[in-house]
């Protein structure tokens, strides 16, 4: 996307502390120059014991920059301040969410000359240039600037928290340019359960005032929303989901997670599989013809659910795999081993997988079942709630930190490999389970690595013959002689690995890139 600037103005930012002061009307910008922010308190008062407000904001204090907007000679008196929130980071510039009035006067004569930004823990120091980017939506009142990243500088990815429920405690930081954080008997209170259909959270806090906006509203949980109304009886936020789609949708960076909450982990007694429970949830399945990389199978998109399940936090690997079969050989791939315990298991057939199924199920006394995954949730797993065409965003080259799939270290040893990520993680074949980072499900390796079978049978057309909102679909036809597999492997070229990519082979397929993992029942 092309960056914008408004009338070629030279944009600061001076970052501080937190998500948002931003000023709701020209109106109410101070007459007065602008002052570099101290801050003077924590909880309000000087000393006050920490409470919960104050635990969960010193976790991602680092992420608030304070904004100060300058206007145009002549066009305005005074500044306007607020803050906003570093959400994303690419080639050494972070791109900070604020609210669009914090930035963009209502009047259409008047223009941002420049915008301060102070982080916080350079709070003495110089403001740093910065462009105020074309991803503006006056309907949310949401707005994107990029920074450059200060040398030394450290923020906090996982702070997202999506879910939230009316009566939920909420706080902010930043009120009348200090980085302020209200007491626990100063927090506010959610209206809503869920967002409006502009994607607005109904809030009521006592402490909110004139100078609040942008500021980022958060639970124990994380940030749930940026506030961008900050009248007392009539406050309200945009959603952080809402804000974070927006984002994607002009493909810029979005690097906040969710809380690293202890997932619900389950250990097979035989094999020490690990299983991870998947919350049960809906989706949109398949890609969009807009998507340059998608293929005729993919689509039409279709919105369908599915329940919750365990499944495996990883790939099955060799040594799992020989528990069952013990002169089983993965074998190699021109001299490059393949057959390590820790490596997924590879040249198994569906056939073979649904062997080790039922091995497993007899061993566990049918206390437990065990099958595949079907493609509806290994999808919905793959993507664990993004709506990008990897569960890390739509840039395959960032592929690296997240996947083994072909890239440079692969090229290094097989030059005539032409199609590749444009990066390397240091694997030529398949990785050691879990070497990457994990998706947002704390499940490892849906993307790369090894293909995993699922349990449909698989068709070209299987999308068009699914209902909308199915739930739990299978896709089942015995005249099918092709199984589906998912994921890509390490061979894959960056087209492959992604979440909406679909193959099928004949069940008796055998490959060093064909592995698969499990799913509990019940």
């Amino acid at each position: 996307m092309k960056d914008l600037l408004t009338n070629n103005a030279n944009i600061k930012i001076v970052g501080l502390f937190f998500c948002g002061m931003l000023i709701s009307s020209l109106h109410s910008c101070s007459h007065n120059p602008p002052q570099l922010p101290e801050i003077r308190y924590i909880n309000g008062t000087k000393g006050l014991p920490a409470q919960v407000g104050d635990e969960v904001a010193r976790r991602f204090m680092n992420n608030v920059v304070q904004l100060t907007v300058r206007w145009a000679a002549g066009d305005a008196k005074g500044d306007c301040g607020g803050f906003g929130c570093v959400v994303g980071e690419r080639e050494n510039k972070l791109y900070v969410v604020t609210a669009n009035h914090v930035v963009h006067s209502d009047r259409p004569d008047i223009k941002a000359k420049e915008v301060l930004v102070q982080f916080y823990q350079d709070r003495g120091g110089e403001p740093s240039s910065a462009e105020l980017l074309d991803v503006a939506s006056s309907l949310l009142d949401i707005a994107l600037v990029r920074v450059a990243k200060p040398k030394g500088y450290k923020w906090e990815k996982e702070l997202f928290c999506p879910h939230f429920k009316r009566g939920d405690k909420v706080w902010f930081i930043g009120r009348e340019r200090t980085w302020f954080v209200p007491t626990d008997d100063e927090a506010g209170t959610l209206r809503t359960n869920e967002p409006d259909l502009d994607g607005r959270i109904g809030l009521f806090i006592p402490s909110v005032m004139e100078g609040t906006s942008g500021a980022p509203l958060f639970t124990k949980g994380g940030i749930v929303g940026i506030i961008v109304k900050d009248n007392v009886f009539q406050a309200s936020a945009v959603h952080i989901d809402r804000i974070r789609k927006l984002v994607k949708d002009y493909n810029y960076p979005w690097g906040i997670y969710e809380f690293p909450v202890r997932p619900k982990v389950w250990s097979e007694p035989v094999t020490r599989m690990e299983f991870v429970w998947v919350t049960e949830g809906f989706y949109k399945r398949g890609s969009l013809d807009s998507d340059r990389e998608r293929d005729s199978n993919e689509g039409p998109v279709h919105e369908i659910s599915v329940s919750g399940f365990w499944m495996g936090k990883c790939e099955v690997t060799n040594a799992q795999y020989r528990k069952f079969k013990s002169d089983h050989n993965s074998g190699d791939y021109q001299g490059q081993s393949l057959n390590r315990d820790n490596q997924p298991v590879v040249n198994v057939s569906w056939v073979d997988a649904k062997g080790f199924i039922k091995w497993l199920t007899e061993k566990s006394s049918r206390k437990y079942g065990f099958r595949l995954p079907t493609e509806a949730e290994w999808e919905y797993a793959c993507r664990a709630g993004t709506a990008t065409s990897r569960f890390w965003g739509n840039e395959p080259d960032e592929n690296c930190t997240y996947t083994n799939a072909a890239d440079r270290t692969l090229q290094q040893q097989f030059p005539n490999w032409k199609s590749i990520h444009k990066c390397d993680d240091g694997y030529i074949v398949s990785a050691r389970v879990g070497s990457f980072q994990p998706n947002q499900f704390k499940l490892y390796d849906m993307l790369g690595n090894v293909w995993e079978w699922c349990e449909d049978t698989y068709s070209e057309e299987s999308y068009r013959t699914i209902l909308a909102h199915a739930h739990n679909p299978v896709y089942m036809r015995a005249v099918s002689n092709r199984r589906v597999l998912r994921g890509g492997c390490w061979y894959s070229v960056p087209s492959g690995v992604r979440c909406s990519n679909r193959n099928g082979v004949a069940p008796d397929t055998r490959d060093s890139g064909i592995g698969f993992r499990l799913v509990r029942t019940p």
